[in-house]
C-alpha cells in the first residue's frame, strides 16, 4: 500500500542482491515514473489504484546517478550496499508526490519527511479523509477526518479523542441527544432491551462503543496530571480502534444500504420477467 512508508518505498525502489559483476550496476532498481499503486481513496471510501508522480524530489534521484555512484565507489574499493541504501532513503526526505485516483480522479498528496522518530510518510487528501464510507453522515465524517489528520501527524491522543466524538455523533444521528456519551450509550442499551433500538444495534456488540468511549475519556481527561498513561495510546492501539470503527460504519451505514440495493435489484428483475 502506498500510504505506508515501507509499502511506498517498495513500490518505488528495490535493491538487487545479485552480486554478479554484470548486474552490479543495477543494484538499485528504480520504478519508472509515474508509478501505479494502491491506497485508500477518501472520496471513494475504499482502496483504489492511483497514479503517482513526484512534485518535489532530489534531482539526483535517478537511475543514472545511482549507477555512476556505484561505479565510482567500486573503482575506489569503497562500495557498501548499506551506504547506498542510506543515500537512496535520504533522498526521499523531503519529497512530495501527487496521487490521482483512477476511479474518481481525486487528488491526494504524499509527503515523506524526517520526523522526530525518523523517516515518516503522511497522506494529505483533497477531500474529507479517514474512515468515512459512502453513506457516512457529514457530521460523523467531519470528526473521522479530524481523527485521521491527527493520527497521520502522530498525535494519537488527539486522534483517540476525535474517534470518541465520532462515535457520539453516530448516536446523535440516531436520536440519542442526552448530554454526554455515557448516558447516550445507556439509553441505547435500554432501547435494545425493549426492542426499540435501531436495527443495526442487534448486529454489533455494544462493548465496541463502551471501549472507544473509555479510551477517548483517557485521552481527554486530566488523569491527575499523569501523562504517562498517554503512552498506551500508541499507533498500534489507534490502528485497532480504526478497525473497530470501520466495522461499526459498515454495520450501521453500509450493510442496510447494500441489502436494500440487492433486494431492489432482485425485485426489478422479477417484475421485468412477468
Amino acid at each position: 500500500m502506498l500510504d505506508k512508508l515501507d509499502g511506498f518505498i517498495k513500490s518505488i525502489v528495490r535493491f538487487d542482491k545479485n552480486k554478479d559483476p554484470d548486474s552490479i550496476k543495477r543494484y538499485v532498481i528504480l520504478t519508472e515514473l509515474p508509478l501505479k499503486g494502491s491506497m485508500r481513496c477518501s472520496r471513494c471510501a475504499d482502496i483504489r489504484k492511483n497514479e503517482v508522480k513526484p512534485l518535489y524530489i532530489s534531482p539526483n534521484f535517478n537511475r543514472t546517478y545511482f549507477e555512476q555512484h556505484q561505479i565510482r565507489r567500486i573503482q575506489l574499493g569503497e562500495f557498501k550496499e548499506s551506504d547506498l541504501e542510506k543515500m537512496v532513503f535520504g533522498m526521499l526526505s523531503p519529497s512530495l508526490w501527487e496521487c490521482k485516483c483512477f476511479e474518481c480522479e481525486s487528488i491526494s498528496y504524499i509527503t515523506i519527511y524526517n520526523g522526530p522518530l525518523g523517516q515518516e510518510l503522511i497522506v494529505l487528501p483533497s477531500s474529507f479523509g479517514g474512515l468515512s464510507t459512502v453513506n457516512t453522515p457529514k457530521n460523523v465524517s467531519f470528526y473521522l477526518d479530524q481523527a485521521n489528520r491527527a493520527h497521520i501527524m502522530g498525535a494519537s491522543s488527539a486522534a483517540m479523542a476525535m474517534y470518541r466524538t465520532a462515535v457520539e455523533q453516530i448516536l446523535v444521528g440516531e436520536g440519542y441527544t442526552v448530554r454526554m456519551l455515557g448516558p447516550k450509550i445507556q439509553n441505547l442499551i435500554k432501547d435494545i432491551e425493549s426492542s426499540a433500538g435501531p436495527k443495526w444495534a442487534s448486529d454489533i456488540d455494544i462493548d465496541f462503543l463502551q471501549y472507544i468511549k473509555r479510551l477517548g475519556d483517557s485521552a481527554i481527561h486530566a488523569n491527575d496530571g499523569d501523562i504517562e498513561r498517554q503512552k498506551n495510546l500508541d499507533n498500534e492501539l489507534i490502528l485497532s480502534v480504526k478497525e473497530a470503527i470501520s466495522f461499526l460504519l459498515y454495520a450501521i451505514y453500509e450493510s442496510a444500504h447494500k441489502k436494500k440495493t440487492l433486494l431492489e435489484g432482485l425485485k426489478s428483475t422479477m417484475e421485468s420477467m412477468k
